[in-house]
């Protein structure tokens, strides 16, 4: 491109106080050899933009929140849903929540990014976040088990059931980490499928008991897509100011697995053994002894309870 060219993009860009949160280790070897095509991209149109990366879990909450503080216009979050979740929470933590948030999704699943049409080159990336207007989207919240107090945010997807084995397994070291998202997910959905012993839950939505028994598992949405491009919840909204919550009930071995594969079609939706609520609070909660795990945003985050909550308009969301 010329030279004329890039300088037209750096005014999209300038006087924007930009800080990228990335992920290093997030997407595997095929992230690491695009990021230096992204970084070049990024700071061709946030010329002035402040790099900080990651080195354990949790400090994209913590870098997310000292960049807001700091009085930062704009945080983009490089990595996969995780690091975007953690930079969100970070944001909605501090002293200004409104502080625009933005991504560029180099992780193993990305699923997030699912619910967006963006440019899949690095400098049709960089140019459309750079021109995009920042728009209010909302943000679910997981609470603490009696559900009195914030804990953290999220922006995609929490679950419980057979989806949180198999974010725990998928984020395990191993060869299948350098495959791409969706085999990485499938081969850790089928061995995880094997070995599942059925999670017998309860389930309120705004106080109301719907559910009670055994279930494949049960999604609380704010987007669409989880595991590496199933579409759980394909009417799920993030402007809507409510939660969309996915029941699918465990019968069978067999069932199980028919299930999971209606996932990447959406053909699930009309299966007898699913069922669909929404609502402004989302409660599960363990009433068995067999193991409930909770992932939030492709993160194992605990186990036995699920409490979520939506805030409407709570991110400022520049995509």
């Amino acid at each position: 491109m010329t030279a004329a060219h890039w300088q037209k993009r750096a005014k999209w860009g300038h006087g924007v106080k930009t800080g990228v949160v990335r992920n290093p280790v997030a997407g595997g070897l095929s992230a690491r050899r695009r990021w230096r095509a992204t970084l070049k991209a990024l700071r061709q149109v946030f010329p002035a933009l402040e790099l900080h990366e990651t080195k354990k879990r949790g400090d994209g909450i913590r870098l997310g929140r000292e960049l807001a503080d700091a009085a930062f216009d704009l945080v983009i979050a490089v990595g996969g849903d995780g690091t975007i979740s953690e930079v969100a929470a970070g944001i909605l933590s501090s002293s200004r929540p409104q502080t625009e948030l933005s991504f560029v999704p180099l992780g193993s699943g990305s699923d997030f990014s699912r619910n967006f049409a963006l440019p899949r080159d690095a400098e049709g990336l960089a140019a459309h976040i750079a021109k995009a207007v920042a728009r209010p989207v909302d943000a679910g919240i997981l609470l603490s088990g009696d559900g009195t107090r914030p804990e953290r945010a999220f922006v995609n997807i929490a679950s419980i059931g057979v989806s949180g084995t198999i974010v725990r397994a998928a984020n395990q070291p191993g060869w299948s980490r350098f495959a791409g998202g969706s085999l990485h997910f499938l081969f850790h959905s089928l061995r995880e499928i094997a070995r599942y012993k059925p999670a017998q839950v309860r389930v309120k939505v705004d106080g109301k008991d719907v559910f009670s028994g055994p279930v494949v598992c049960v999604v609380c949405a704010n987007g669409g897509w989880f595991g590496g491009g199933m579409h759980v919840m394909p009417m799920a909204e993030f402007r809507d100011g409510l939660m969309d919550c996915g029941i699918l009930r465990f019968t069978s071995r067999l069932g199980l697995v028919r299930l999971m594969q209606k996932f990447y079609s959406a053909a699930h939706l009309t299966d007898p053994n699913a069922s669909f609520h929404r609502g402004r609070n989302i409660e599960i909660v363990s009433i068995g002894s067999n193991p409930a795990l909770v992932e939030a945003d492709g993160e194992q985050i605990g186990e036995h309870v699920l409490n979520a909550s939506i805030r409407p308009a709570a991110l400022q969301l520049r995509m």
